[in-house]
């Protein structure tokens, strides 16, 4: 089955995914498998631990991610937008295993771990943006092919995620 944006031969690597990526899922949740924080020593931080295994509600990502080309600084990202779990990040993310692993990744799977104060959340920015900046991780923005804008967190390993998912699984309460 092909679907009108893809590639020949998508649907059956989506299916592939899928099945690793059951077949590799812990029950452990997210927030259980801790990262370190990324380091401080430039706008694009890299987190300093080695891959977070996948585990808990984001290991199975992968089976059912939809693509969605954004413009970013002039190029064209191809992103995996997850509905349900309100996750996009970039489809480099995706392994031939069926996981997920990027730094983007790895900070989602940090659980609600960044807690905002009210004045850094009153600077009228999203939280993911503010928590992005405060772990020293650079911004910037894409546009959809339909002209929907949305802000992402980029990584020095070219991965991106939206701000809003890091608002939904990396802002403390």
């Amino acid at each position: 089955m092909r679907t009108s944006s893809h590639r020949p031969g998508y649907h059956s690597w989506v299916v592939a995914i899928g099945f690793a990526a059951a077949a590799l899922a812990g029950g452990c949740s997210s927030g259980s498998q801790a990262s370190p924080a990324p380091s401080s020593s430039g706008a694009n931080a890299s987190t300093t631990a080695a891959a977070t295994p996948p585990s808990g509600p984001l290991a199975l990502l992968a089976k059912d991610g939809q693509r969605v080309t954004y413009t970013v600084d002039g190029a064209a990202k191809e992103m995996l937008a997850f509905a349900t779990e309100k996750v996009t990040v970039s489809a480099s993310c995706a392994k031939p295993d069926g996981t997920l692993d990027c730094e983007a990744m790895q900070l989602l799977r940090r659980g609600k771990t960044v807690q905002l104060t009210s004045a850094e959340l009153s600077r009228g920015l999203p939280p993911g943006a503010v928590i992005c900046a405060k772990l020293k991780i650079a911004n910037t923005t894409g546009r959809d092919a339909k002209g929907n804008e949305d802000g992402f967190c980029t990584f020095a390993d070219g991965s991106l995620v939206s701000h809003g998912s890091v608002d939904t699984h990396v802002l403390a309460p």
